[in-house]
């Protein structure tokens, strides 16, 4: 359906932005080295931005990974189910996928909203550089609502095909 193609279009976009963005940690890393291994001026906002930008990049790979259905599996037991058996260990796989999902968003927006409200930053760094991190919080919700929307799309092409 139309409404089905132009969210999965979203979502692939979504990971196309998220896999590009790979050259911007890249990019962080090597300012990160040279400044402090050869201009010996250590600058700590480059490690924390490549820290985030990492853990955005490891969220959103686990989704990107169920659509591609790259994730490791014990071939030594599935390959020898029968096709039916398969798409039925498929779909229990991904409602407990969609079920931890659901259950992690939950559990998160209290502490991203919290977070929003206190406009949080991280002091870890001094008092000349604390940058705000409740925006951070958020991209973890997104990351896992992204993840929660690729399984249930993959739960649903799942049923129709085997009904």
């Amino acid at each position: 359906s139309m409404g089905r193609i132009s969210i999965i279009s979203i979502i692939e976009s979504i990971y196309l932005f998220f896999s590009l963005s790979i050259l911007l940690l890249i990019l962080l890393v090597v300012y990160g080295v040279i400044m402090r291994y050869f201009l010996r001026m250590p600058d700590v906002r480059a490690f924390f931005m490549s820290i985030w930008l990492y853990g955005s990049l490891a969220v959103l790979g686990g989704a990107y990974t169920l659509r591609r259905k790259a994730h490791v599996s014990f071939d030594l037991i599935y390959q020898k189910l029968s096709l039916r058996t398969k798409k039925v260990l498929d779909v229990i796989d991904l409602i407990a996928i969609a079920v931890v999902s659901a259950i992690i968003i939950a559990v998160s927006i209290p502490f991203a909203w919290h977070s929003v409200i206190i406009q949080e930053k991280d002091s870890s760094l001094g008092l000349f550089y604390a940058p705000p991190i409740w925006w951070y919080k958020w991209l973890g919700v997104f990351a896992v609502a992204i993840l929660l929307i690729q399984a249930i799309f993959m739960i649903f092409e799942s049923l129709r095909r085997s009904g």
